[in-house]
């Protein structure tokens, strides 16, 4: 599988950061990053979500489908 690199402008880079920070408070690193670089998950409904939730693993569930 290949991956592709795509450089982000300043701002996109402040924003990617922003909501990695946001989310590191939550969740732990691999999935506050995999969050975070995804634009398709809503940064409120992730955060509120573990916040609600004590269970990490089940949230990444919610977030991106059963494996």
């Amino acid at each position: 599988m290949e991956t592709e690199t795509i450089e982000l402008s300043r701002d996109a880079e402040k924003v990617l950061n922003w909501r990695k920070e946001w989310l590191r408070r939550l969740y732990n690193r691999h999935n506050a990053n995999k969050i975070a670089r995804d634009s398709s998950i809503d940064l409120h409904f992730a955060v509120d979500l573990r916040r609600r939730c004590d269970d990490e693993e089940l949230c990444m569930r919610i977030l991106y489908g059963a494996d």
